[in-house]
């Protein structure tokens, strides 16, 4: 595959030309410099090889040619003409790896670097915010504008399914068709050729694919007019067929609006159920296991399906309240070692200044964290004593992730769900950096968790305890249910609720 996706880049950045002149005007303040370009490229480049650790690690993890991907983008700069083209050229040079934390952000996400702009050494005004925010419109808002097919997909175990039924040339494609090709190409292929430029990608770790449920949203498809799709359709058929990418088929079926907010309630009398949908609001989740405990309690499910994270400390205060003996867990959070990494850890005043060089990576870090970590049973309520049960799903993400590694952990939690394809563990929050030409941000994750390392694929922390997987069908009908965390529907329809009762 790798010879594909050195062509995929090439193909991207020639058609790109085209593609970025009609959103160049509207965006841009001015033009850079092929000088400024550079030295932008040089300063991202040298940042994220001292700051982040899967700079390395990644291409170990993966067995995928990583270095030889990143010279590729690299010595594609040379062709490089317009400034939408060179933020693109960006993107693709992180989107390299499967990280959620590694990003050029959304411009509402600068608000917490600027009201902590001493801990990370950097200055945030209003005038770079609206900088940033319109080269982030640059990349993300001309995909969605000129792609408008409003097809939905999920991507399951190698394929790729329509979440939505739609009609096309008179046509019926069933929820549940199976994308078979994309302009003939066999689609894990066409992922894989351009997945620095697609949105959100992500890694399958047991078919050892890179995928996204956003595959089409990438210029590959938006520089063009039509596509050519195939599909496997539900009764075994095919169809084939070309597609004008700014025109939406006719949607015969929509995902209802989704009714998820947090709640904490008895299933059967017996059974505490949590649905907690981010790491926030610790005292609503206190007070209402306060007003509810009771010795009928027989068991606790703790939902953190779809929760992409938040603070630790919000997860934490709900689990003292849950525990009936203190739990332990050893953490060993490394960083790369270098004077950028150590002085942000003095800034901080969390680096230990131990160094140790890991068995599995043969890589030297800098100890920012080995401890154990003690979680004590809050003192103010008769804790319950029962078994919790971790739900998570693929978009557990951050400090739910990092829950569920303390429940694989304990004897008195136990994850069950779907795994994730995002690199996972504990961590602390990223640096963010500027680009001295241009001024724009991209956030850079410094942490690697070391902890419980057996194998290679255990820096992932991305699997829970009782592993499960999807089919269609199942997911669909949990897809289309507008009240999936509802009781009625937790009680008699939920599927890994259901498999979570029996353990």
């Amino acid at each position: 595959m790798n010879k594909q996706i050195f062509i995929g880049i090439a193909i991207f950045l020639i058609s790109l030309q085209g593609f970025t002149q009609k959103n160049e005007k509207a965006n841009e303040l001015f033009q850079l410099t092929k000088k400024q370009m550079i030295e932008d490229f040089e300063y991202l480049k040298d940042n994220l090889k001292k700051i982040y650790p899967y700079y390395f690690a990644w291409e170990i993890i993966s067995k995928d040619n990583i270095t030889e991907q990143r010279h590729k983008i690299e010595h594609q700069l040379s062709k490089v003409e317009t400034n939408t083209e060179f933020y693109w050229l960006i993107y693709s040079y992180i989107n390299i790896y499967p990280d959620n934390h590694l990003k050029i952000p959304h411009a509402r996400s600068l608000g917490y670097y600027k009201k902590n702009q001493n801990r990370f050494d950097i200055a945030i005004n209003r005038s770079l915010i609206d900088n940033h925010k319109k080269i982030y419109a640059q990349l993300h808002d001309s995909i969605f504008f000129n792609v408008k097919l409003g097809m939905r997909f999920k991507y399951i175990n190698g394929h790729y399914y329509s979440l939505r039924e739609f009609e096309h040339n008179h046509f019926i494609y069933p929820k549940g068709s199976e994308l078979i090709s994309i302009n003939s190409i066999d689609v894990n292929d066409f992922v894989y050729q351009n997945k620095t430029t697609i949105p959100k990608i992500l890694w399958d770790n047991k078919s050892r694919l890179y995928y996204s449920d956003n595959l089409l949203l990438t210029p590959a498809i938006a520089q063009k007019d039509k596509i050519k799709l195939k599909f496997k359709l539900p009764n075994q058929t095919f169809n084939q067929d070309v597609y004008n990418i700014n025109e939406t088929v006719k949607i015969i079926t929509k995902q209802p609006q989704i009714s998820d907010s947090p709640n904490v309630c008895l299933l059967n009398d017996s059974i505490l159920y949590i649905r907690m949908p981010y790491m926030f609001n610790e005292s609503y989740y206190s007070n209402k296991i306060d007003s509810l405990y009771n010795s009928n309690i027989k068991k606790i499910i703790w939902d953190i399906r779809n929760n992409r994270g938040g603070m630790d400390k919000a997860w934490k205060k709900v689990l003292s309240k849950l525990i009936k003996k203190p739990i332990a867990y050893d953490i060993k959070i490394g960083a790369n070692n270098n004077k950028t990494i150590l002085d942000h850890g003095k800034r901080n005043e969390y680096v230990e200044y131990k160094i140790f060089t890991d068995s599995i990576l043969n890589y030297e870090f800098v100890n920012l964290a080995s401890t154990k970590e003690i979680i004590q049973p809050d003192s103010t309520l008769k804790n319950i004593r029962c078994k919790i049960i971790l739900l998570v799903n693929e978009n557990s993400f951050s400090a739910a992730n990092s829950l569920q590694n303390i429940g694989n952990k304990s004897e008195d939690i136990i994850s069950i769900g779907y795994r994730s394809g995002w690199i996972g563990g504990r961590g602390l929050t990223p640096l963010l950096i500027q680009l001295p030409n241009s001024k724009l941000f991209v956030q850079i994750p410094f942490t690697i968790d070391c902890s419980y390392i057996s194998n290679i694929n255990d820096y992932l922390h991305n699997t829970p305890e009782v592993e499960v997987t999807y089919n269609i069908r199942d997911f669909l009908r949990y897809y289309y249910e507008p009240s999936p965390y509802s009781e009625q529907y937790l009680i008699n329809q939920d599927l890994l609720l259901k498999k979570a009762m029996k353990l």
